[in-house]
């Protein structure tokens, strides 16, 4: 350990840098009364001292505690770092769970490659994973090729995505909300989507909506 980590380690930052005692700054207690003859220099460094240690620890955890999506403070999940990964305008919202939040950050370029994968099936349903949703998506129609200019067709009629989604959830309910703000921003540009009841009868659904109808 160097001369100042060691000065570092004794959280005296400042005093220990003071001349010794034959200088008259450092007094050994062993020889002085610390009440008949009190430690001057020592009263008044430990403020500073103090303060420098909490200074230091907010600069080493500075990555952690703001950087880093998966440990930092919850106060810093929103803003900035929301930004810096992507997230902003309708892409975020500062009443989503932290759970939630912290995965989307932490898989916005590694792991989901969120961005990147932006548009499929997989990600769709890991989304909804994140934010604890049942649902599933209902495909019609099909493409020859992976890409297609808007709003031709290839191969026949043009491929749909419906989520369907149990009664469990009612319109009005914010899972139904979230279900369509999912949809909306993460599903192929090129496909229409549409939510939906899964359960139906002659055309209709459970809930009285015509199949299908967004």
């Amino acid at each position: 350990m160097t001369f100042f980590q060691d000065r570092w380690a004794e959280q005296r930052p400042i005093y220990y840098l003071l001349p010794g005692e034959n200088e008259g700054f450092l007094k050994d207690p062993e020889f002085n009364d610390p009440e008949a003859d009190p430690p001057i220099a020592d009263w008044l460094t430990s403020y500073w001292d103090q303060l420098l240690i909490e200074q230091k620890a907010i600069t080493d955890s500075f990555h952690e505690d703001y950087l880093n999506p998966t440990t930092c403070l919850p106060e810093a999940l929103n803003g900035w770092l929301a930004q810096h990964f992507g997230y902003s305008g309708e892409y975020w919202d500062e009443s989503w769970p932290d759970g939630a939040k912290r995965s989307l950050l932490a898989n916005a370029y590694e792991g989901r490659r969120v961005w990147e994968s932006k548009g499929t099936e997989e990600l769709f349903y890991w989304l909804l994973g994140v934010f604890d949703l049942e649902a599933n998506i209902y495909q019609v129609g099909s493409f020859i090729a992976d890409v297609t200019l808007l709003p031709a067709e290839v191969g026949g009629e043009p491929l749909t995505f419906y989520l369907t989604v149990g009664l469990i959830y009612p319109r009005i309910s914010r899972e139904w909300s979230l279900v369509e703000k999912l949809r909306k921003l993460f599903t192929a540009a090129y496909c229409d989507s549409f939510t939906c009841y899964e359960q139906f009868y002659a055309g209709f659904s459970v809930a009285g909506d015509p199949v299908f109808d967004d």
